[in-house]
């Protein structure tokens, strides 16, 4: 990865290159640092366990696939909820159509909104990255090996997931476009897409905001696991500079 961004760094096609490693990747860590890049405090990377179906039904409710004349409402609460962080670029609804539409695997029956009363209050995009690449585990962590293990003790008592072992293939769903008026509407809209998860064999959803954000504080209900990262930064010349503002990281980004 180091090796192709000093590539770019050398063809001067770019004003910055960055890059998510974990916290507790020390070895990457300081790879990137020998590389010339700038640590920043990075987001939070969620994992939310897609095991069994959970209940979605309201009154006043209900999820819908999005459609070409819901994108100025989608773009408006994309805009409201993300607008002032660093990397963000204010969404339009020409460029979110054609966003949807550029991204391998994912099109407008991918993206779901809440509608209450007529008016779309929630949106998210659920994105299968096996789409444009397929990841085999090679081993875990300390952290991720001890949760296995706690959680096959603990699955002798109740329903739990098991965790992708060594040797698997990934199977996981991506979030992104996704902003709410409520963090109500946003677990309503994750209830629905697990559900469409657990059906179609998908273990994980993920999705990735700065770890004081709603939807990783207050967010209840979920088993889940998540982690914190560092983003690395190099700026060439005429390039951009990250601010003091929170990050806003696409998921596609990773």
């Amino acid at each position: 990865r180091f090796r192709r961004w000093v590539a770019i760094e050398q063809d001067q096609v770019v004003g910055m290159g960055y890059g998510l490693i974990l916290r507790d990747n020390l070895a990457n860590r300081r790879a990137a640092e020998k590389a010339g890049y700038e640590a920043y405090e990075g987001p939070r990377i969620e994992y939310l366990f897609t095991f069994r179906k959970m209940p979605v039904e309201s009154a006043t409710k209900r999820v819908r696939t999005m459609s070409p004349g819901d994108a100025g409402t989608v773009c408006d609460l994309l805009n409201a909820m993300w607008m002032g962080h660093d990397l963000y670029e204010p969404v339009t609804e020409e460029k979110l159509l054609s966003d949807i539409k550029r991204v391998p695997g994912l099109d407008l029956a991918n993206v779901l909104v809440v509608e209450e009363n007529g008016r779309v209050v929630a949106c998210a995009s659920y994105w299968d990255w096996s789409e444009i690449t397929k990841v085999t585990v090679k081993s875990w962590n300390t952290r991720i090996k001890m949760t296995s293990i706690a959680l096959d003790i603990a699955r002798t008592f109740r329903d739990l997931p098991v965790l992708t072992r060594p040797g698997d293939t990934l199977r996981q769903w991506c979030l992104i476009h996704f902003a709410f008026s409520s963090i109500e509407d946003f677990a309503m809209l994750l209830r629905y897409i697990n559900n469409l998860a657990v059906d179609s064999g998908i273990d994980q959803l993920c999705f990735v905001c700065s770890k004081e954000h709603k939807a990783v504080r207050e967010l209840k209900g979920f088993l889940r696991l998540g982690f914190n990262s560092m983003m690395y930064v190099k700026t060439f010349d005429g390039g951009m500079n990250l601010g003091d503002a929170e990050l806003w990281i696409s998921g596609v980004s990773l």
